[in-house]
């Protein structure tokens, strides 16, 4: 608060002055720049840095106005992804949000009526806008505003000095877009659907959809799509069904998650692809005034709003994440092999070469059949390790085939169909070739633990049919043992250490069969 103080004392000094010039008039702002309890210091200053201190100053204005407490304010700035400093110098941007807070006509708290009542907020030019405010009175007699992304308590009503308008604090900042895409689901009644379901979703997956910052576009069906989509000529499940698999409420949800911005205006007659965060493609259309979304096999999903719902401000006074209420289920084309996954992909290329180079696991990742799990490595794990060390040739590599099984034996779960969610602290899991890993969970992280080698599990499980499920990690499970033998003399039976063997496989699998052996072609 006092380096708050300090960077707008010019700024205060200046509405000292002007509020000495309207000493006698009785205004909105006159109300706010008096309030001792609670105090309104830094709406004072936001109105002032805002510009829009001439138009709350004069008066007879027939308008309410909500004013957010100074703990209101600061509370809210991880929402508009701004600090103190650049909430001073971004004040301009912030005019739209404050002027959300005010609508005619003025309306003391006796005014409000039980039950709840609908006021639209105003522009920044006073003019009447879209965006409405939900007042309700409570049971106990207080009012609750709920505004399009947050939800305030009137604290104190009626503030005085405010000539003919009406001032009351609140205690949270009123938004007029959503803080995060998981805001925006949640806080709309035609997702309800869709929010059970998240709510039921990794934990990863949830911190994606929250994170303030974070560059989405999220295709949301509304509750009607997921009845149709839920029946018994479509999936044939119900919410609390589909809920109950893990790895297939995953590989949907995230089938309508775009990492990207893509709001109305992006689509175009001419067809867009767009990746979502399965791997997998959708073609966004514009036909006319009618933009639809559509799915590899020809599924397709009309927009039934008009405009975005807007999510994350950022400190340009725009949005870098939105919704798209949609008509229907997008139900991602299945993944029907470990292969059909692992292609989904663009960072386990060296497992990939490495399962070629092997040899005896090919048919098992083709096959539509497989039962189990696979561990899957990805690239930058590898990378680092070849940073650590290089020292084992070529030579060592080619001839020690056992040891290269043995390494990917450790990433086959054969038999067991595991999930992210249901893996549980201290459990054990016995790979095809006999080793015991160890889950390790802590809070959001989850962990699996192989002798000497710890590697953590990186986002949620695909499915594969429903019979298998690819867990990608950031590391190399190394049983303990392992070691390299070289094939035909030259240096005899060089035994290595696990580190040792780790970077010697991956290094020579990554530079000599890469290419050869990308897509297992």
């Amino acid at each position: 608060m006092a380096r708050w103080a300090a960077g707008v004392a010019l700024v205060l000094a200046g509405v000292g002055l002007q509020m000495a010039s309207h000493a006698a008039a009785q205004s909105a702002f006159t109300a706010v720049a008096t309030a001792a309890d609670p105090g309104l210091f830094l709406f004072t200053s936001a109105l002032q840095l805002s510009g829009l201190v001439t138009f709350f100053n004069a008066t007879g204005r027939n308008i309410t106005l909500f004013a957010p407490s100074d703990q209101a304010l600061l509370a809210a700035l991880p929402a508009l992804n701004l600090n103190q400093s650049q909430l001073v110098t971004n004040a301009v941007l912030m005019a739209p949000v404050l002027m959300y807070h005010a609508f005619v006509p003025a309306t003391n708290n006796a005014s409000v009526p039980p039950g709840i009542s609908y006021y639209n907020a105003l522009n920044t030019d006073g003019s009447v806008s879209g965006n409405q405010l939900a007042i309700t009175r409570t049971v106990s007699g207080g009012l609750r505003v709920t505004s399009i992304g947050s939800d305030a308590n009137v604290i104190k009503v009626d503030l005085p000095n405010s000539g003919s308008t009406v001032v009351h604090v609140v205690d949270a900042v009123l938004l007029p877009f959503y803080p995060s895409v998981y805001s925006a689901v949640a806080r709309t009644s035609a997702l309800s659907t869709l929010a059970a379901l998240v709510g039921s979703a990794s934990a990863s997956l949830v911190s994606k959809l929250q994170d303030t910052t974070g560059v989405y576009t999220v295709f949301a069906p509304y509750n009607a799509a997921f009845t149709a989509a839920l029946a018994p000529s479509g999936l044939n499940t119900t919410i609390a069904q589909l809920a109950a698999q893990p790895a297939l409420l995953q590989s949907i949800l995230s089938y309508h998650v775009v990492p990207g911005l893509y709001n109305a205006s992006s689509f175009s007659t001419t067809p867009i692809t767009v990746t979502t965060l399965t791997g997998q493609k959708l073609t966004l259309v514009k036909d006319g005034t009618s933009l639809s979304v559509k799915t590899a096999d020809g599924m397709t999903a009309n927009l039934l709003q008009a405009r975005d719902l807007p999510c994350g401000f950022t400190d340009q006074g725009t949005f870098r994440a939105t919704v798209h209420v949609i008509d229907k289920v997008l139900v991602p084309p299945p993944v029907t092999s470990v292969a059909a996954a692992l292609a989904l992909r663009t960072d386990v290329n060296t497992l990939l070469a490495a399962v070629k180079a092997e040899g005896s696991y090919s048919a098992a990742i083709n096959s539509t059949t497989f039962t189990g799990t696979l561990l899957a490595p990805i690239d930058s794990a590898f990378t680092a390790l070849l940073a650590a060390n290089g020292s084992i040739s070529a030579a060592q590599l080619l001839g020690n085939t056992t040891a290269l099984k043995k390494i990917l034996d450790a990433h086959v779960v054969t038999g067991s169909v595991l999930t992210v969610a249901g893996l549980t602290n201290g459990q054990n899991i016995t790979t095809s070739g006999g080793a015991t890993i160890t889950v390790v969970k802590t809070g959001t992280t989850t962990q699996l633990k192989l002798g000497n080698s710890v590697v953590s599990v990186v986002g949620a499980e695909v499915a594969i049919g429903s019979s298998a499920t690819l867990i990608v990690i950031d590391g190399v499970l190394v049983p303990s043992g392992v070691s390299t033998v070289t094939s035909g003399g030259g240096g005899g039976a060089a035994a290595a250490t696990t580190p040792s063997f780790v970077l010697m496989l991956w290094s020579v699998v990554a530079a000599a069969l890469l290419l050869a052996f990308q897509r297992l072609q």
